[in-house]
C-alpha cells in the first residue's frame, strides 16, 4: 500500500492530552478510566519513582489525574477483563495487585516480593493466571492469584546471547496451550508450559529485537459452518501472534508486524483441537535456531 503524503494524511492531534506525574511506559483502558504506568529513575538518589496513574476524560476531552499509587516505579499494566482488578509489573521486579474505585482512586490490594530487576510486561491469561516478562534477567514466568495476592507458579531462562549471558525480555503471552516469549536478542520463541523446564515448542528469529507479541483470532463467517467441519474451523481461526521488533535493541528502531502466510495459518491447531502436548506452529517449523 503506498504511504500517504502529509498533505493527504492531514494533521494528528490528540482529542486530550494530560501530563502525568511520572514517565508513562504503558496505558490501558479500565472501564472510562484510563490507567498508565508511570517509572522515573532519580539517578542522584539512585531511587525509581512512579506506579499506577488514574486519568478520567472530562466531557469536553480534557484528562486529568483522578488518583496515584506509589510502587517504586510500574512499568507495564494489565487490566484483568470484565473486571476493575489491575496487575503492575513494576521496575524493581514485583507483580503488584491493585483496583480502581467508582470514584477513579486506586488501592493495592497485595505486591510480591523485589527481585531488583525490571519486569517489562505483565498479562491476564484467564482464570486468575499471569504471564510475566522478567526483562534484564532473561526469565518468563506463570503467576496465579492466591487468596488477596499472586503467587509464582513457574520461571524458566528464556533467552540468552550465549551461556552466562541473558537477553533482556520484552513481552511475554500466553495462546493456545503455548507460551510467546519476545526478547532482545531477536528472537520470538513458543514454550510448553505442561512439560518440565518447560520445553521449547519452536523458536523464529528476526532481524531486530521483538518488543511486542500478541496472538489475534477470527471467527469464520455463520455460513462457512455449511462448508467445514468443526474441526476445519477450529484451525482456521486461530492466527499466528503478530510481533513487532525493535532496530536498536532498545525501543528506539521502527517497528514493524511479521505475519506468517495466510496457508501457515490454516494449517495450526486451536486449544480445543491440540493433543495433550502441542506441535510447533506451522509458522515455526521451517526456523527452529535458538
Amino acid at each position: 500500500m503506498a504511504a500517504l503524503s502529509e498533505s493527504q494524511a492531514g494533521p494528528w492531534t490528540p482529542f486530550a492530552k494530560a501530563t502525568a506525574p511520572r514517565q508513562c511506559c504503558d496505558v490501558q483502558w479500565c472501564g472510562d478510566t484510563v490507567i498508565a504506568a508511570t517509572y522515573d529513575y532519580i539517578e542522584d538518589e539512585g531511587l525509581r519513582r512512579g506506579g499506577l496513574c488514574a486519568l478520567a476524560v472530562g466531557g469536553d476531552g480534557a484528562l486529568t489525574v483522578r488518583s496515584t499509587l506509589e510502587l517504586r516505579g510500574g512499568y507495564a499494566v494489565a487490566v484483568e477483563p470484565g473486571t476493575a482488578q489491575l496487575a503492575c509489573a513494576t521496575a524493581d521486579g514485583r507483580v503488584a495487585l491493585a483496583a480502581v474505585g467508582d470514584d477513579g482512586a486506586l488501592s493495592l490490594a497485595s505486591a510480591s516480593e523485589p527481585r531488583g530487576h525490571l519486569f517489562t510486561s505483565v498479562e491476564w491469561c484467564g482464570d486468575g493466571e499471569l504471564t510475566v516478562a522478567e526483562g534484564d534477567s532473561g526469565a518468563v514466568s506463570l503467576w496465579r492469584r492466591a487468596g488477596d495476592g499472586v503467587v509464582e507458579e513457574r520461571r524458566w531462562a528464556a533467552h540468552d546471547y550465549g551461556p552466562g549471558c541473558p537477553a533482556e525480555v520484552w513481552c511475554a503471552t500466553r495462546g493456545a496451550g503455548l507460551v510467546y516469549s519476545g526478547a532482545d536478542d531477536g528472537t520470538l520463541k513458543a514454550w510448553d508450559p505442561r512439560t518440565p523446564g518447560p520445553s521449547r515448542a519452536a523458536s523464529l528469529r528476526h532481524d531486530a529485537g521483538v518488543t511486542s507479541v500478541r496472538e489475534t483470532c477470527f471467527v469464520p463467517p455463520s455460513d462457512a459452518s455449511t462448508r467445514r467441519s468443526s474441526r476445519s474451523r477450529a484451525a482456521a481461526s486461530r492466527r499466528a501472534p503478530t510481533t513487532s521488533t525493535c532496530g536498536s535493541g532498545t525501543c528506539g528502531g521502527r517497528a514493524r508486524p511479521s505475519r506468517r502466510s495466510a496457508s501457515a495459518a490454516g494449517s495450526t491447531r486451536s486449544a480445543a483441537t491440540a493433543p495433550a502436548r502441542s506441535s510447533p506452529p506451522a509458522w515455526t517449523r521451517a526456523s527452529t535456531a535458538s
